[in-house]
């Protein structure tokens, strides 16, 4: 379980676009041994991308105050890293690192190299001396997000994950089975597996590198882990699951193994979710705060649930089956903390979490300004299908991005941005591409890209 604690957080620390080259000389002057920096983003497909600048180079760029561009592909790939029909090839996008992002990547023994890594922003340009536009940028449409909820509303918002994983090995026919098959569910058994050798070693190169690791523990029922960390702002704790999540991927892979965060990697065992815990403070506006997010929510999972085998979690005790909620009721998407604490079970670790958390959030600012009544009733008093609001979860991907065009004007006006009127055609393209996969094709594409 996370715990959320509030606490004073600047808002400077989720720089808009962060230019000064201080913050990377002084890191570099730190850490002399870093050769390379990898400029990441995390693209509409949940995949995070990345260009490699030497250390050097790029704070000269840095220094001379040069854009570092690409053309304009950056938030264009589909995950099988094919690009959406009618999308403009004319144009460049605008890598814009966000220092307080930088950090070491964790590094095995037989690495040569030592690398950092930073999270950018990415804006747009087609024309030369045209200005430039975020429009498209999900770390950017949080980043306004939460700016309008603090601005508007005076809210402060912290959100914390609960990461799930399972630890797999390729068999001679190129397919994934289960390499940590010991019993899940907390037991200490699961800890004398060889499997969580490679767990205890992910956990301190985590804290090592400055991750607040909460909790660890089997999970399951079998060969399933789960990693706790701790609150932070939006931006910041998105940026830090995404850093634990290729942690993770990368520590395990030196072994030979992968490690998969995919919502479902084998069809006969568990799911993978990314249960995400969310708090507001003030709470004097808890209730329409989480019944703008109620109402919304089968569109709220066409970005919490962005693949077709997200929807095999559609179950009680995973993803939850209605809209509901309940204090600490597992089996509804929702489950209470507390006053203003919620858990969002309806979430996977395929989401790009910059842009769930921005229509999360979003919905829940849209019920507050609307003053929308909470008409569901806690489930842990008066079970879950007494209501007629408690309408059916989507059972597909297609029926949730269906839901979207209702919502999709307020959504953007709320970030001021255009991401969701991008995402909608291009997820769909999406599903087409990969419902052509061969299976065992598909399913080597999840476990290894999450």
């Amino acid at each position: 379980m996370t715990i959320l604690e509030h606490s004073a957080y600047n808002m400077d620390s989720q720089a808009l676009a962060i230019e000064s080259p201080i913050p990377l000389e002084a890191f570099l002057s730190s850490n002399p041994d870093i050769k390379f920096i990898r400029i990441q983003w995390q693209d509409f497909s949940g995949i995070l991308r990345t260009r490699i600048c030497a250390a050097k180079h790029l704070l000269q760029i840095t220094k001379s105050n040069k854009p570092l561009g690409i053309g304009s592909i950056a938030l264009q790939f589909a995950a099988d890293s094919s690009f959406a029909p009618g999308f403009n090839q004319k144009g460049l996008n605008w890598f814009h690192p966000c220092w307080s992002s930088l950090r070491r990547i964790a590094q095995p023994e037989n690495q040569r190299l030592s690398y950092a890594s930073v999270m950018c922003e990415i804006s747009e340009s087609f024309t030369p001396g045209d200005p430039e536009s975020f429009n498209l940028c999900p770390r950017r449409a949080l980043v306004n997000t939460i700016k309008r909820a603090k601005d508007v509303h005076g809210l402060d918002v912290l959100v914390g994950f609960e990461l799930e994983f399972m630890i797999v090995k390729m068999t001679e026919e190129n397919r994934f089975n289960l390499f940590g098959s010991s019993s899940g569910c907390y037991t200490v058994a699961g800890l004398r597996h060889p499997a969580y050798e490679l767990v205890e070693e992910c956990v301190a190169a985590l804290i090592d590198h400055g991750v607040e690791v909460q909790a660890v523990h089997t999970e399951g029922r079998e060969g399933q882990y789960e990693i706790s960390l701790g609150p932070r702002s939006p931006v910041e704790a998105v940026e830090e699951v995404l850093f634990a999540q290729d942690t993770i991927k990368t520590i395990v892979s030196k072994h030979g193994y992968h490690a998969t965060m995919a919502p479902k990697p084998f069809f006969d065992s568990q799911a993978n979710g990314l249960h995400t815990h969310f708090s507001i403070q003030p709470t004097d506006k808890a209730d329409t705060f989480l019944a703008g997010i109620l109402k919304r929510l089968p569109m709220i999972c066409a970005f919490t649930l962005p693949y077709a085998r997200s929807y095999l979690r559609v179950k009680k005790f995973e993803a939850g089956e209605t809209v509901s909620w309940g204090t600490e009721i597992r089996k509804c998407p929702i489950r209470k903390i507390e006053d203003g604490h919620w858990e969002a079970r309806c979430v996977d670790a395929t989401a790009n979490m910059y842009l769930a958390l921005s229509v999360l959030i979003s919905s829940g600012i849209m019920g507050m300004e609307k003053r929308e009544n909470l008409w569901w009733e806690d489930a842990a008093l008066t079970g879950l299908e007494l209501h007629p609001a408690c309408k059916p979860l989507p059972k597909c991907l297609n029926e949730a991005l269906n839901l979207v065009e209702e919502y999709r004007e307020e959504l953007e006006t709320c970030m001021d941005s255009k991401v969701i009127s991008h995402y909608v055609p291009l997820k769909k393209y999406e599903m087409g591409k990969l419902e052509a996969m061969e299976p065992n094709s598909l399913n080597r594409l999840f476990v290894e890209q999450f």
